[in-house]
């Protein structure tokens, strides 16, 4: 906080500046002397407080007291007066000033002044905060060099948690809070600062959402150099590619779907976090409301856009979201095309997993299978997705391992061979296979099983 003492008794100006330095060591104190050059030096500290004697040469209180209010509408004036002077004190109070003290003033009633100005000044920031945040809630609210708020010179920045990296960066703060479980600080800007920054409450109200934004961008898509401009708030061409993807689960075209739903993901990763949530939310909605006529669901499991909103914001990074849509998106792909097979259908399904368990080491494909067990081979893709939760490829890859892992610590042949006889004729594919499905090389697992044949 800063405050001003004009007299023009210099022994009262240094008595009463002693006594504000040493009842609050944080405050900035001015000596400003008196007349017009105190005058000026008011107008360019622009001071939270002001004390002012109320008979002057060459600028008296009243007049001095008339041209600061003029000037620094918000800023408070405590007249000095003798007793002798206690009407013209009074009106002062009058004209604008906040109260009067009787010299010699005492230091109790000085730091009550201090103190009323300072709470006056906190109340007034919270005040401004909760109304630039709207229906957003702060907590854990503190205060530092709180005068830089309300001074319209100084350039200010909003900074977040995992920004705030230097020991300095907190000496320069103006207050902090928490908002949403995340630490936010506001600070002084250095003057070659480039970036976003606000000079009073009303900028601050229109930036906040912006960097609250763009702040929460770059924590869901885990980077650590955010480039402005890099990701939009306009989804118009995220909300055609979804409606392809809607299109698609309609058609009941796995194929189509798998393709559009891609192209709708990347689309995603060009946008705002808040806005990623929105067309998630927007697309389960879709896919919920649009096909659910005549069936019943758990209304925790479909339910209107506000619950899936909700829903989608429980997860706190992309990949986390990502996949958890895209698993959502299948199964309600499966549930409203389920699959429709003919009579005997459980012997012909368990007739292929045999023929897959026999054969995992050939070259089998989805359409050779079906040929064998006498479906058609969509039939048999969406058999193996409902019956096993894998697809077709998915579940030979996993049978292929299995046998991989069994021959690999019952016999002594190189990893080359067993890839080979597993239909692998490129055995680095068939150990990057291997290490994703079991977390390990081939080499390491048959280690750890007690066999000491080579990697080939």
């Amino acid at each position: 906080m800063k405050i001003c003492v004009a007299d023009d008794e210099k022994e009262v100006r240094h008595s009463i500046v002693m006594k504000l330095t040493e009842s609050h060591p944080y405050a900035n104190v001015f000596d400003v002397g008196y007349g017009y050059e105190a005058l000026e030096q008011i107008k360019l500290i622009r001071p939270e407080l002001v004390f002012l004697d109320i008979r002057m040469p060459e600028l008296d209180g009243l007049e001095m007291l008339a041209n600061v209010m003029n000037a620094l509408p918000k800023t408070k004036v405590i007249m000095l007066t003798g007793y002798n002077h206690f009407e013209y004190a009074k009106k002062a109070v009058h004209f604008g000033a906040s109260d009067y003290l009787l010299k010699p003033a005492d230091v109790d009633e000085i730091k009550q002044v201090v103190q009323l100005t300072y709470d006056r000044l906190t109340e007034q920031l919270g005040m401004e905060l909760n109304g630039a945040l709207g229906t957003t809630m702060i907590e854990g609210l503190f205060y530092r060099n709180i005068t830089y708020w309300f001074d319209d010179r100084v350039r200010k920045l909003i900074l977040f948690e995992d920004e705030v990296v230097h020991a300095e960066t907190h000496a320069k703060a103006i207050c902090g809070f928490e908002c949403q479980g995340q630490k936010v600080l506001i600070v002084t800007a250095e003057p070659s600062y480039s970036g976003g920054s606000f000079r009073d409450s009303g900028e601050f109200t229109r930036l906040w959402p912006v960097e609250w934004k763009t702040w929460e961008t770059k924590r869901f898509f885990d980077i650590d150099v955010f480039h402005r401009g890099r990701f939009r708030s306009n989804a118009d061409s995220a909300g055609g590619l979804r409606l392809d993807v809607v299109r698609a689960v309609k058609a009941a075209d796995r194929e189509k779907l798998n393709e559009d739903l891609s192209l709708w993901i990347q689309e995603l990763q060009s946008l705002q976090a808040n806005v990623v949530r929105e067309e998630c939310a927007k697309l389960i909605s879709l896919l919920d409301s649009d096909f659910t006529e005549g069936q019943t669901f758990n209304i925790l499991e479909y339910g209107p856009k506000e619950v899936w909103l909700r829903e989608v914001e429980r997860y706190p990074t992309w990949q986390e979201l990502r996949t958890w849509l895209q698993e959502w998106v299948m199964k309600r792909f499966d549930q409203l095309h389920p699959v429709t097979v003919p009579r005997g259908s459980a012997d012909w399904f368990e007739k292929a997993l045999s023929l897959l368990e026999l054969r995992a080491d050939m070259d089998i494909t989805l359409e050779s299978l079906a040929a064998e067990v006498g479906v058609h081979p969509v039939t048999l893709s969406r058999m193996f997705k409902q019956q096993t939760r894998l697809s077709f490829v998915r579940y030979l890859t996993r049978k292929r391992m299995e046998k991989a892992k069994r021959i690999l610590i019952s016999g002594d042949q190189s990893i080359v061979k067993i890839a080979e006889s597993l239909g692998y004729q490129d055995h680095r594919y068939f150990t990057s296979l291997f290490k994703n499905e079991w977390g390990m090389t081939p080499g390491d697992y048959r280690k750890q099983h007690g066999s000491s044949f080579g990697e080939k």
